[in-house]
């Protein structure tokens, strides 16, 4: 956690996360508190449905995970968009089950990465390719 106001209003690596409507597993949101945090983007923060906290060592602290269908892909500017969100391939990508070259419009994936400093686009270091 980058900022803390309550255990509803706080920031997770600079994005602003919504939790007033979350279920809160493992509680309580503290200030010193490791989250997951599960939700939708909105004008570069996150409205979260489901706030986890997790213990330091926990493997599910990874970062922005995303399932659906690309959209509008790019492959010149090496971007695409999964339910809203903007992704950038342009970094270093491990691909699953796939290749850089098999990325289309309407193929599901699992996107995993850190959202930029502004909150509107997610930097993809994992893209896994779903049935």
């Amino acid at each position: 956690m980058t900022a803390f106001r309550s255990a509803t209003d706080f920031d997770v690596n600079g994005v602003k996360v919504d939790a007033s409507r979350a279920r809160i597993d493992d509680g309580p949101v503290t200030a010193d508190s490791r989250v997951e945090v599960r939700g939708r983007a909105s004008d570069g923060s996150i409205v979260a449905e489901r706030v986890k906290v997790v213990s330091a060592s926990d493997d599910m602290v990874r970062g922005v995970e995303l399932h659906g269908a690309i959209g509008s892909l790019d492959k010149t500017a090496k971007t695409f968009v999964l339910r809203g969100v903007t992704v950038s391939y342009a970094g270093t990508v491990t691909y699953e089950r796939g290749t850089e070259a098999q990325l289309a419009d309407n193929q599901n994936v699992e996107v995993k990465g850190a959202l930029s400093a502004d909150g509107k686009t997610l930097n993809a270091v994992l893209i896994r390719f779903e049935d």
